[in-house]
């Protein structure tokens, strides 16, 4: 009997041993999930069909071998087909000098062809190379300057240079365009942002946006107070109004009074059913913005078909008095929301190969290098050019802010670990142990 119970649990130890190498479970209890693949990065898997290999250049059973591949097994396994090679720079110093490695843990990830260089590997950088990889082509997104428009590569409050660096980290190639100098917009340019201009545009510059506008050009334009500035054009031909006065949201002015913030200030958690918000449910800030509407149902411009993307709360207000002192309503002559801030318009390209698109946002500090951080503006900006660019794929995927590293405990709960440790271990283990001795003592 016993030779027979010895064998059972043999086999069941000898099967479970097998099932543990076939089936797997993991669970992970890290701030944010940190130590699981983002909802982003496996989004930017889903959207490259074919495989992908990476080369890393370090010793694999080394310490930076063996984080890296720990980092690169999250990647695995979504993906069967993502294959991982490491190359020992003390083995094959020429091969990678000859690649241009000068650090320890490089890597390059290869993608139909296409390569691109990560030098301090992590999920996010990973992820944005993946990102570039992704596309087939560049895309291009230039940004109209000479006007005094706001800058995607300016370093002022109100330039949009953080926005821009993100861009860039994602793919996208920037290029600043002065209508003055080229005359024309380029034709490999996939989204065109206008961002505030100050002054008017000349007649020609006028014309050569609305020749990039007729060729299917996108764009982004943020509409700030003061006027169109030489855009009037382009309102008509989407039958557009910024209408007057400066939104204010009660909301915000809690915060005003403690002497906090803009009092323009607005909250956005309402989102229009649109493509290039599938999922999207971020709060959003938006200093100084300004209802728009759709002014006509003129057939003749039907061609443009409007969506709704951003509206604010019914308890707002267009305030058209001075930004100062205490801010009031006044019910008689200032409209209650909701209102659109941004909308977004469709017409068949020229060539009836898709869509052509344009977004227009009645503020352009929700971009800038001192709004940017403010709940989930960055990844709505994110998020409107890729569909601008028609990356359809890359949409939905959410910007993954780094997880707060940092654990904070009160004084009392240290005192108690600390102390759980000194005495309350060292106490349940003589317990133990005295029991156990006990129990020998009396047989």
């Amino acid at each position: 009997m016993t030779s027979l119970t010895t064998l059972v649990l043999l086999i069941a130890a000898g099967a479970i041993s097998y099932l543990s190498t076939v089936y797997y479970t993991r669970a992970d209890w890290s701030e944010n999930s940190r130590n699981t693949l983002s909802e982003q990065s496996v989004a930017v898997l889903a959207a490259m069909p074919g495989p992908i290999r990476v080369t890393v250049y370090t010793r694999a059973e080394g310490v930076p071998g063996r984080v890296i591949k720990e980092l690169l097994d999250r990647y695995a396994r979504e993906r069967d087909d993502l294959e991982t090679a490491f190359v020992n720079p003390d083995v094959e110093p020429e091969r990678v000098r000859a690649l241009g490695v000068t650090r320890d843990g490089e890597l390059d990830i290869e993608y139909k062809g296409r390569r691109q260089r990560i030098e301090r590997p992590a999920e996010r950088t990973i992820t944005n190379a993946l990102m570039h990889l992704a596309r087939a082509e560049a895309r291009w997104v230039a940004h109209l300057s000479g006007h005094g428009e706001r800058s995607l590569d300016g370093q002022a409050n109100h330039d949009l240079g953080n926005f821009g660096a993100q861009l860039a980290e994602r793919g996208f190639k920037l290029q600043s365009l002065n209508l003055a100098e080229t005359i024309t917009v380029p034709t490999n340019t996939s989204v065109l942002v206008i961002a505030g201009p100050r002054v008017d545009l000349l007649p020609a510059e006028q014309a050569a946006l609305k020749d990039y506008l007729a060729r299917g050009g996108n764009v982004l334009w943020l509409v700030d107070p003061g006027g169109t500035f030489g855009m009037n054009w382009l309102a008509d031909a989407l039958s557009l109004k910024r209408e007057a006065g400066t939104i204010i949201d009660p909301a915000t002015q809690g915060f005003i009074k403690a002497g906090l913030g803009n009092p323009t200030f607005a909250l956005i958690s309402r989102y229009g059913k649109h493509a290039a918000l599938s999922g999207f449910n971020l709060l959003t800030v938006f200093p100084g913005a300004g209802p728009l509407s759709v002014t006509t149902t003129d057939t003749t411009k039907a061609d443009w078909t409007p969506s709704a993307l951003l509206q604010t709360g019914d308890r707002v207000w267009a305030e058209l008095g001075k930004l100062a002192g205490t801010i009031s309503q006044n019910l008689k002559t200032e409209a209650s929301g909701p209102f659109n801030i941004g909308l977004a318009f469709e017409r068949p390209t020229p060539d009836s190969d898709g869509t052509q698109r344009v977004v227009v946002i009645s503020d352009g500090d929700f971009l800038s290098n001192s709004a940017l951080g403010n709940g989930g503006n960055l990844d709505l900006g994110i998020r409107l050019v890729n569909w601008l660019a028609k990356d359809d794929q890359l949409v939905d995927i959410p910007v993954r802010s780094d997880p707060d590293l940092k654990l904070d405990l009160s004084p009392t709960l240290t005192a108690v670990i600390g102390l759980g440790w000194l005495i309350g271990v060292p106490a349940i283990l003589s317990i133990i142990g005295g029991t156990f001795w006990l129990r020998r003592r009396h047989r």
